[in-house]
């Protein structure tokens, strides 16, 4: 009898990581594809729910989702039908059953894609408008190392956009169309991406 409760449960378990399976993947910046966060995919109930993260120092200033059955044609990163511009934690960001993320209870596939604005801090002004430097005319990034005639400090900021790159076991990423006529090769898609993943909720 134990071991056939310890079966049922372990069989439990096994339906349940079915039910709510995750694609993961990474945020990547750049030509070089730096990784400076993730993502992943899973059930919010039997919605479907997208959780970003960003790693420090970089914080998120508006994250856009695309998910749908539909392929995104055409479509830039801003008009994504998903956006958040404020944050209660900005490495953190979810998008599920509060924004109308479709539900993920079908068996056909879903298109993704995700882009976020991000920014670092490379320094600060003073009071005077001037960059904060140490002694060797390098920006000072810890305010607790300001010098004491500083008396006021205005953050200066680097911004950057990363997109969502899957990177699952048999998971695409293809470049979405770019807008306009003429474009061949490469220049024929935008730098962000989509690929296309069931998550069974």
């Amino acid at each position: 009898m134990k071991k056939f409760i310890s079966l049922l449960i372990t069989v439990s378990f096994m339906l349940a990581a079915l039910a709510c399976a995750v694609q993961a993947g990474s945020l990547v910046m750049g030509r070089v594809e730096n990784v400076v966060g993730n993502f992943s995919i899973g059930c919010d109930g039997s919605t479907i729910k997208v959780t970003l993260n960003i790693f420090a120092p970089w914080e998120f200033v508006e994250t856009h989702l695309y998910v749908d059955p539909v392929i995104p044609k055409q479509s830039a990163p801003g008009q994504f039908p998903f956006m958040h511009d404020t944050f209660a934690d900005t490495s953190t960001d979810y998008f599920g059953s509060a924004d109308g993320l479709p539900s993920g209870t079908g068996t056909f596939p879903h298109y993704f894609a995700m882009q976020a604005k991000v920014r670092q801090i490379v320094g600060y002004l003073d009071q005077d408008g001037n960059l904060i430097v140490d002694e060797y005319d390098s920006p000072i990034l810890d305010p607790g190392e300001f010098p004491t005639e500083v008396t006021s400090s205005t953050e200066v900021y680097e911004y950057e956009s990363v997109w969502g790159r899957a990177t699952g076991t048999g998971i695409a990423n293809t470049g979405i169309p770019r807008k306009g006529k003429g474009k061949s090769g490469t220049d024929a898609t935008n730098w962000a991406t989509y690929f296309v993943y069931n998550p069974t909720c």
